[in-house]
């Protein structure tokens, strides 16, 4: 670095210093004890001060996001509602699989790509050094000090991995010495009715292979990503609906889902439909390959369609069956209820909203029935369509008796084209909504639509 680019930074770093209204910035950046669960409530006060820094008007930081399985927006500025969409960084065309392999900032110019404050460029920076865990963007009006500004903009996605990855430190000390501070979540609530379920677990991890029996929709999702969260490991999580019939086909796919899960864990579901065939190749390959755990979903409701003893002893033999939750007891539900809201709240930023009375018990009510992820799916479109910061219990029996139809999952094995179309539309819009929390210039943008249909669309399907 020049002696002049490291005046500018020590004069700026010195700046913020002595600011007092920096003061939340300085503490970030110098290294101060950061816990990565207030890690996107700490990015939301101190991003304008930072982006004041290094001269910038508007910004953006997106983060990786377990629960959502997606990216999502936790800390923009200079932005007003229909702004912030680059098409540029949309996934497959190219742009965004350039800074997620880069280990330098990537820069924008604006006479090859539409900035919408028409700056002259903007710069892009992944946050986490090796599987991309969010980026950082920030766009400039005047050419200013190019170099200066992409090094400090990596040292600040630095410092963001470096949260990141003290929560991936922390989490197997969890599992090791049983720490109970997070007992309270709703993962862990049904764990505690699972006995020995640590004890099966660490035995298929060191066979490197276990199951999940369940019912569909018993929240075995989130659940695997505790478990995986849980591990020191690198790898991927991956999940397989399908796998092809043919053994060659199978064979060869099986050494490619390997290599991409690394350490991690492949997840097989429908696994009672496995053929003989396919059993006997995951029989023969398990103990011989290095890397991934096999970790296979059995369904309580099936039974094989075809039984290879081999594979079904080595499956079984570390099983962890997950309760439904009719078969729990009242008040264990309602620890799962209430944990369940207070998580929603929390994905959706709406922490200080309210419950109004009655909402549980209709809750408790509809808990004796339904499953998890069902009642899950009715809360989180009651919270994101609520305006008010209270949870009504009419906004909850509304959904529930008129727009169930709206929550229906792709069927596999339904073949008409129209139906599965008309779901999958309703799950983009659905996942638009908890992206942009409802607004929906933004929503508009990503969907590729303009708002007037969205606004059909939602009204179509039972959403407006």
């Amino acid at each position: 670095m020049s002696d002049i680019r490291q005046k500018t930074l020590l004069d700026n770093l010195i700046k913020i210093g002595q600011s007092a209204s920096m003061s939340g910035l300085y503490q970030f950046l110098s290294g101060a004890k950061n816990p990565p669960e207030t890690l996107q409530s700490d990015l939301q006060e101190v991003f304008r001060d930072f982006l004041a820094v290094i001269g910038s008007p508007c910004g953006i930081i997106v983060l990786y996001s377990p629960e959502e399985e997606s990216f999502v927006e936790v800390s923009t500025h200079g932005y007003a509602d229909s702004d912030f969409y680059y098409e540029f960084m949309r996934r497959g065309l190219g742009s965004f699989e350039k800074v997620s392999n880069s280990p330098e900032p990537i820069v924008f110019p604006s006479g090859k790509f539409t900035l919408f404050r028409s700056q002259d460029y903007a710069i892009a920076m992944r946050i986490y050094p090796e599987n991309m865990m969010g980026f950082i963007l920030a766009e400039f009006s005047s050419p200013g000090d190019l170099e200066w500004r992409k090094w400090i903009l990596g040292l600040f996605a630095f410092r963001i991995s470096q949260v990141l990855s003290s929560k991936k430190e922390r989490e197997p000390i969890k599992f090791l010495e049983g720490s109970k501070s997070s007992e309270d979540s709703t993962v862990e609530i049904i764990l505690s009715q699972i006995p020995s379920w640590e004890n099966k677990f660490r035995e298929g991890i060191n066979k490197r292979v276990f199951s999940l029996r369940r019912k569909p929709g018993s929240g075995e999702k989130p659940i695997i990503r505790t478990l995986f969260q849980r591990m020191d490991i690198r790898g991927d999580l991956v999940y397989l609906n399908t796998i092809p019939e043919q053994i060659v086909k199978l064979e060869r796919y099986l050494s490619e889902w390997i290599e991409i899960a690394g350490s991690g864990f492949l997840v097989f579901e429908k696994t009672e439909t496995f053929s003989i065939a396919q059993q006997k190749l995951f029989t023969k390959i398990i103990p011989e390959t290095l890397g991934p755990s096999f970790l296979f979903l059995t369904d309580v409701m099936s039974s094989p369609n075809e039984e290879y003893p081999l594979f079904w002893r080595l499956v079984r033999q570390t099983e962890i069956y997950i309760p439904e939750l009719p078969s729990l007891e009242v008040g264990i539900r309602r620890k799962i209820l209430d944990s369940l809201v207070g998580e929603i709240f929390h994905l959706q930023s709406k922490k200080g909203m309210k419950v109004e009375e009655g909402v549980f018990e209709f809750l408790l009510e509809k808990s004796e029935s339904h499953p998890l992820e069902e009642i899950r799916s009715v809360l989180e479109m009651a919270i994101l369509q609520s305006r008010g910061d209270t949870l009504k219990g009419e906004e909850i029996r509304n959904l529930w008796t008129g727009k169930m139809k709206n929550l229906i999952l792709i069927d596999d094995e339904d073949l008409d084209l129209r139906r599965s179309v008309e779901i999958l539309e309703k799950h983009k819009v659905l996942h638009a909504m908890k992206l942009f929390s409802g607004n929906q210039m933004r929503m508009s943008k990503a969907l590729g639509i303009s708002r007037g249909s969205l606004q059909y669309k939602m009204k179509q399907m039972g959403l407006l």
